[in-house]
């Protein structure tokens, strides 16, 4: 069987990532920025807010009504979508590297920042970011996961590695 699509939802620039909490889609759109898309019908997603990032949004990670892009030459950056027709930014961490994924674990963001690395931000307070730890990987941390066996760094040309947190 081959899937058979609903709708599609035109987003103008280059879509790079997508995370669904409850009943919104969040999308990095590059440089169009996040766009936050109701899809309780998903025969007839909506819009509900766009917030533009000064970077390139290229991966996004939701919790508990905080999204985080990874963004590109931005750095990461948060969202309070808490309310998503109200989503604001309301916190960043700037990084020299480009910010190509994110994901969240135990109040923690981890950034994959491509040759800076992978740095784990405490987002107690999403206003205030905070590196709380970081690796250098060999070449450039391209993707990363997290979970409760640790951080999984995809590094483009050094493989694999499993990180404690």
């Amino acid at each position: 069987a081959r899937p058979t699509p609903l709708a599609q939802f035109p987003i103008a620039g280059e879509v790079h990532g997508v995370a669904v909490a409850g009943d919104i889609a969040y999308v990095a759109a590059g440089q169009a920025g996040l766009h936050l898309v109701d899809i309780a019908d998903p025969h007839a997603p909506r819009s509900v807010a766009i917030v533009d990032t000064p970077g390139s949004a290229w991966r996004v990670a939701v919790t508990e009504g905080v999204a985080v892009v990874a963004d590109w030459e931005g750095g990461m950056r948060i969202v309070d979508s808490s309310s998503p027709a109200r989503a604001r930014e309301v916190g960043a961490f700037a990084t020299t590297g480009i910010s190509r994924d994110v994901a969240l674990a135990g109040g923690r963001a981890v950034l994959a920042d491509g040759a800076n690395g992978v740095r784990l931000i405490d987002m107690t307070d999403p206003a205030r970011p905070i590196e709380v730890a970081r690796f250098d990987s060999p070449d450039e941390a391209f993707g990363v996961d997290a979970g409760p066996g640790g951080v999984f760094l995809a590094d483009r040309l050094g493989g694999l590695f499993v990180l404690d947190q």
